[in-house]
């Protein structure tokens, strides 16, 4: 094990003092000094760089002790002091959003790419490169502080040096980091969109304040997201413990989740059996996930067959998540969610497990935008200043 230099050890300390400003544990020098152990010249010298960079601000005062003395000047986080770019990279569209060091969410931007295909042997695509700076550069004119850094998710199996292998998206956010990081000259940090959507659920609840849609939720949150493909995420214990990866390839009863839960695989079957009920709901060209809830909530075979189908399949992947990870709550999200709670009510009918073990889970089936793309922005700012 190689000995921490000055420099990190600065830069440890440097995070723990803003941590506590930022979670309320410590709101003065001397309070943050008694939680640290740090001290008080250290502390004293750490808070002034802190608050010279914008980080905090200083006002106001608080009670003194029972002893008497001075009463301390308190010290308050300044959300505002930094914006964050988080990126989520998908085979269709590059997604964006801008938000302050709190969460809070001032813009998004996305552009589609069609069948680009980002990279090839030389390289990055040329053709690609525009894409991506339009979002970034689209983002960027909005800023109202310094850019601190730039958060990149993308779906695909994260391998043991860091880069993400996705076999449906010829993509590596690593090499689209230190392309942007390079132009940019700021901090990119790289991960899995799955995992990256867990902690965002995550995020919302227990951190962020702009947004809370998982009330009542407690730790260890496991979510599956079904789109074109089939992804699981999870925070377990805490914000630190993230994973996530794309389960679509697992073979089940002879084909894999992605040709039975991906959207290619599901408007086949809707329109499969659209033609076999002579359905007027399943045939239409535009066909998405809205025409099959409206469908069934008319009470039409095809889609209520489609429906059960559907319920049925992802109750089992639930019934797996459940029972490795163990969650308090589980989340299901992706362009599936907009089948509703009439859904959701169906998968946990089917839940294969018993009746004990599924009382122990809470659900919910969120239909929400930009889902990567903000746990992207939220993890970078937990890698850059450890607010976690």
């Amino acid at each position: 094990m190689k000995k921490a230099t000055r420099g990190q050890i600065r830069g440890h300390n440097r995070q723990l003092v803003l941590r506590h400003v930022y979670d309320g544990t410590a709101t003065s020098r001397a309070a943050l000094a008694l939680e640290t152990g740090l001290s008080k010249p250290t502390i004293s010298e750490l808070v002034d760089g802190l608050i010279t960079e914008g980080f905090l601000s200083e006002g106001g005062f608080g009670d003194s002790t029972d002893s008497g003395g001075k009463r301390p000047r308190l010290l308050r986080f300044v959300p505002s002091a930094r914006e964050v770019i988080g990126l989520w990279l998908t085979p269709t569209q590059i997604m964006g959003v801008l938000t302050t060091l709190d969460g809070e969410l001032i813009a998004a931007h996305a552009v589609e790419i069609g069948t680009l295909t980002p990279f090839n042997d030389a390289g990055i695509d040329e053709e690609f490169v525009p894409r991506l700076g339009e979002v970034v550069h689209g983002l960027i004119a909005q800023l109202d502080a310094p850019l601190l850094c730039i958060g990149i998710g993308s779906a695909g199996e994260v391998l043991p040096d860091g880069a993400i292998y996705a076999p449906r998206f010829s993509l590596s956010p690593i090499l689209v980091g230190e392309a942007v990081a390079e132009r940019l000259e700021v901090p990119v940090y790289s991960a899995n969109s799955s995992a990256l959507a867990a902690f965002a659920l995550y995020s919302a609840k227990h951190r962020f304040k702009h947004q809370n849609p998982l009330e009542g939720v407690n730790e260890r949150l496991a979510m599956l997201t079904i789109s074109e493909g089939v992804g699981m995420g999870a925070v377990l214990e805490s914000a630190e413990q993230q994973l996530g990866s794309e389960i679509g390839s697992m073979r089940v009863g002879g084909s894999t989740l992605d040709a039975r839960l991906g959207w290619s695989g599901v408007r086949e079957r809707a329109r499969a059996l659209g033609r076999d009920h002579a359905s007027p709901y399943l045939q239409t060209t535009s066909l998405n996930y809205l025409h099959i809830r409206h469908a069934a909530e008319q009470n039409d075979p095809a889609a209520l067959t489609l429906s059960d189908e559907l319920a049925a399949q992802v109750a089992e992947v639930c019934g797996w998540i459940i029972t490795l990870l163990q969650p308090k709550h589980l989340a299901i999200t992706g362009e599936i969610s907009a089948l509703g709670e009439a859904f959701l009510k169906n998968v946990r009918k089917r839940l294969p497990l018993s009746t004990q073990a599924g009382a122990r889970v809470t659900f919910s089936i969120d239909e929400l935008p930009n889902l990567a793309a903000l746990g992207a922005a939220y993890r970078a700012i937990q890698m850059e200043l450890g607010l976690v």
